[in-house]
């Protein structure tokens, strides 16, 4: 947290009134598309999993699967209505709503929380931050462009999201991506 107010008044002091208001802009524009890569997915995915332990692995991959297929339908969707109603903007909004693409595989800590393994989850999402932050100081201090820091948060998000499947990997040894369509139909049926 420390990080991203140190980053917030670096970003607000070094970007300007302009750059970090067509930043604010973006992201606020993708964001109201991130509801299509969720659906209250969380809160089903750990109840699914609560009712049905030894299918945790099926379960995982169908909410990935459902996020990053949510995911890509957010990116088109903002991408095509933002070059109806701002099109200078266009870039920088599908490349901010591209971070709920690479957000997809964190699916994964739904399987933390709900075996309470909370330490793990924030250790994570710590680790996965302050690395982000820190990227993105180093891109202030060299002024690139808008673009350049959107792509940073994109690597960030995919850096978190390789940190959860490692770990996931590494602690339960179930390898992932393998595809049940039942099992993703009943998720998005009770979503």
């Amino acid at each position: 947290m420390v990080f991203g107010v140190v980053y917030l008044v670096l970003s607000l002091k070094l970007l300007g009134t302009e750059l970090y208001g067509q930043l604010s802009y973006a992201i606020s524009f993708a964001l109201m598309f991130s509801f299509l890569s969720d659906f209250g997915l969380q809160q089903i995915t750990i109840r699914e999993l609560a009712k049905n332990d030894w299918l945790e692995k099926e379960i995982l991959n169908a909410a990935i699967m459902i996020r990053l297929i949510g995911g890509i339908a957010a990116t088109i969707l903002a991408t095509v209505l933002c070059y109806v109603i701002t099109p200078e903007q266009v870039h920088l909004v599908a490349l901010c709503t591209m971070v709920i693409i690479a957000q997809a595989p964190c699916a994964i800590r739904f399987a933390y929380e709900h075996s309470l393994r909370l330490s793990r989850l924030v250790l994570i999402a710590i680790l996965g931050n302050i690395i982000t932050v820190l990227a993105k100081v180093v891109y202030l201090a060299f002024g690139l462009s808008l673009n350049v820091l959107v792509c940073i948060d994109i690597a960030g998000a995919l850096l978190v999201s390789l940190f959860f499947a490692l770990t996931y990997q590494l602690e339960i040894k179930a390898f992932l991506l393998n595809i049940n369509l039942a099992v993703v139909r009943h998720l998005l049926k009770n979503s």
